[in-house]
């Protein structure tokens, strides 16, 4: 098995799985288990502590450079002069590179876009916990509030400031923009 048939049949087809089915929208208890399921695959450990997420990110980043230099480097070392079964043969070769080379980027790009993916509904997930109990903290304020009014007891309100009282504002000049006037 070639190192291609390995990137195509197990480094592009989790994150492309996984990614489709985080963006489905499900309901909420649905959405946690895909992210609890998620989460054991991208973050389990592989060497080390090393996470799979970063292992397969440096993998792919290390095939698309490495792809991307040998397509370069068989399009510079072409010769346009060569006709026939030779050109063919050479054509083929760069279009097997060019196909690595986006095989490569289509990789790399989904792992990245997985693991941000994945952290964007985490944070998502817990903002969304966070209004749940601040509406729930208000509803309970809220039945607080009716409670009291129905004993009689009338709910507190803040009080403004209090305006200066007339007879120190009497004495002074004052300007438009609410400054006293030197005299």
């Amino acid at each position: 098995m070639s190192a291609w048939k390995l990137v195509v049949h197990f480094m592009l087809p989790p994150p492309l799985i996984l990614t489709i089915l985080l963006v489905i929208p499900v309901p909420r208890l649905i959405n946690k288990a895909l992210l609890q399921f998620a989460k054991k695959i991208l973050f389990c450990n592989v060497l080390n502590g090393i996470k799979l997420v970063h292992l397969m990110l440096l993998i792919t980043g290390m095939l698309l450079i490495g792809s991307g230099v040998h397509t370069h480097q068989l399009r510079i070392r072409m010769d346009p002069d060569v006709s026939g079964h030779k050109r063919t043969e050479a054509l083929a070769r760069i279009w097997r590179e060019e196909r690595n080379f986006w095989i490569s980027v289509l990789t790399f790009l989904l792992w990245g876009l997985l693991y941000r993916f994945y952290n964007l509904m985490m944070e998502h997930l817990s903002l969304k916990d966070k209004i749940a109990a601040l509406e729930a903290k208000v509803k309970s304020y809220g039945s607080e509030m009716t409670s009291s009014a129905a004993h009689g007891v009338p709910p507190a309100r803040p009080q403004p400031p209090s305006a200066p009282p007339e007879e120190e504002l009497k004495g002074r000049d004052m300007r438009k923009d609410g400054k006293q006037k030197a005299t």
